[in-house]
């Protein structure tokens, strides 16, 4: 296999698994609201935050949308860029939920 489809073939893996990450991130959210209500709650934004449900609301369409649009290939520095961010604070939010929650 030449470099250039070995290349390619990287390329659609990781546009894949990373669009499969925010698409079923997505349907998660769709799926069991309650849960992603639960985590939100219990992480650092429950504290500063009083209504969730329209940061729950957002994460459903974000996910969906960025999932789409990586996975088409459209904006490609743009939407990486923000899928990046968007995977920092999930990280930092599910770390304050899971191992900080006092803070």
């Amino acid at each position: 296999m030449s470099s250039a489809h070995t290349d390619r073939l990287l390329h659609w893996l990781l546009r894949l698994g990373l669009a499969g990450i925010f698409i079923s991130n997505s349907i998660g959210a769709w799926y069991d609201t309650s849960s992603y209500m639960d985590l939100l709650r219990t992480s650092f934004m429950g504290r500063v935050i009083a209504d969730l449900r329209p940061w729950v609301e957002f994460i459903k369409l974000n996910d969906l949308v960025v999932g789409l649009l990586v996975l088409s290939g459209l904006w490609h520095k743009y939407v990486l860029a923000w899928a990046g961010l968007w995977l920092i604070v999930a990280t930092i939010i599910r770390l304050s939920a899971t191992f900080f929650p006092w803070v």
